[in-house]
């Protein structure tokens, strides 16, 4: 076998559906898309109202799970009084145990009787955090504290640390959050992330065009991420797809046109599944 077919047959299409553990609803939907062979593994938010039960049916099915880092929405596992750098004040939307034990759902954390919302402590939001950040009001020893956290509630729920690791609308590729992270996976033994370098034409589509200015934020990040996970021995896959690829984004035509680059490149790829031994591999969020 060439050096060129070897490199080819290590390299892998890895499939990740986003959010495992935010709802009964989602769930089920990752479940059966991973029963029908149409996703590798999925990335749990450990802070997400159904995340212990999800594990229980992942463990069932045999569904390879990694940790969804989320200092972004709904409500830390640190208390309130020792990361109030990361939360604000806000009329919850996220899901509950009573309101996705609900056929309505998506009650909130905050739902009063009658449905009215109160305030309460959540994270600051996609935007917010990255504001703040900005502004310096974010503490990277409360960011450690809370990222800190969720790798141990991971690993109590799913029984070992997370082998791989992504963010909740990417906040792992945060400068400095970033760094972070990076430490805190290491001591944890996690050694692969997902790293955002996605070509600018796979999300030259979508609108408005501030969601393409905030994509392409993201694979800009994502560069000097990259070098600051592998400074902790941390691989980062070597390609993305998924930007462009959210909600009404996504559609047959569109989604068959990215994945056969990367079939065409290595077409035996297309029968491998995820290894967390492999040297080389490609990436899509769902």
């Amino acid at each position: 076998m060439s050096r060129e077919q070897e490199t080819c047959m290590q390299r892998l299409l890895v499939v990740t559906a986003d959010d495992l553990g935010m709802t009964r609803e989602r769930d089920e939907g990752i479940l059966l898309a991973f029963q029908r062979g149409a996703i590798t593994s999925a990335s749990l938010l450990v802070n997400g109202a159904t995340a212990e039960a999800a594990v229980e049916r992942a463990r069932a099915v045999g569904l390879p799970l990694g940790l969804h880092l989320n200092l972004t929405e709904g409500p830390p596992l640190a208390q309130p009084q020792q990361i109030p750098s990361l939360l604000l004040p806000t009329a919850s939307w996220w899901p509950t145990d009573s309101s996705c034990s609900s056929s309505q759902g998506g009650a909130g954390a905050g739902a009063g009787a009658g449905g009215e919302k109160r305030k309460v402590l959540e994270f600051r939001g996609k935007e917010g955090i990255r504001e703040a950040l900005r502004s310096g009001e974010i503490s990277m020893e409360e960011v450690e504290l809370e990222v800190g956290k969720q790798f141990d509630k991971f690993e109590e729920i799913c029984g070992s640390p997370p082998v791989h690791f992504d963010g909740h609308q990417h906040v792992h590729l945060l400068p400095g959050i970033s760094s972070v992270i990076a430490r805190v996976a290491r001591r944890n033994k996690s050694r692969l992330v997902r790293i955002v370098n996605e070509r600018d034409e796979n999300f030259s589509h979508v609108e408005p065009a501030d969601r393409r200015v905030f994509f392409e934020t993201v694979v800009c990040q994502s560069r000097d991420a990259r070098q600051v996970y592998e400074d902790q021995e941390i691989v980062g896959l070597d390609d993305f797809i998924g930007l462009g690829l959210m909600g009404g984004d996504c559609n047959h035509d569109r989604l068959r046109e990215r994945l056969k680059r990367f079939v065409d490149c290595c077409p035996a790829a297309a029968a491998k599944h995820f290894s967390s031994s492999s040297s080389s591999s490609s990436s899509s969020s769902s």
